[in-house]
């Protein structure tokens, strides 16, 4: 009950589709059993921290994440302006980075572009 596997890899094309599959049949296994997961996490280099993969995984918020591929990409950068634009700010998470932008003193002007909801 409750176990999880976690696979961690770099973006190795050949290994990491190997893993891949090897991931999603072992969660197919582990699906009958109540609250066992596996999942993957694949690094862009083998330097990357793969810290924060498996502190997302092995936490209470993935109970009933199984058989996922999860790509952690480089850092993206810092904005150098004072000025941000958010899309999709309407509502969820778009409304969320717009708050913590604003509020973090990281932007001095946050704008929201959305579209109306149809």
């Amino acid at each position: 009950r409750n176990g999880r596997v976690l696979f961690l890899s770099t973006s190795d094309p050949l290994q990491s589709s190997m893993v891949e599959g090897l991931v999603r049949s072992l969660s197919k296994e582990l699906a009958s059993s109540k609250g066992a997961t596996c999942n993957l996490g694949v690094t862009s280099s083998p330097d990357s921290p793969t810290s924060q993969l498996a502190d997302f995984f092995l936490s209470n918020r993935s109970a009933f994440v199984n058989g996922q591929v999860v790509r952690q990409q480089q850092k993206l950068q810092e904005p150098e302006s004072d000025i941000c634009v958010v899309t999709g700010g309407a509502r969820g998470i778009g409304l969320e980075i717009a708050r913590r932008l604003k509020s973090g003193s990281r932007c001095n002007e946050v704008y929201v572009v959305d579209h109306p909801s149809s």
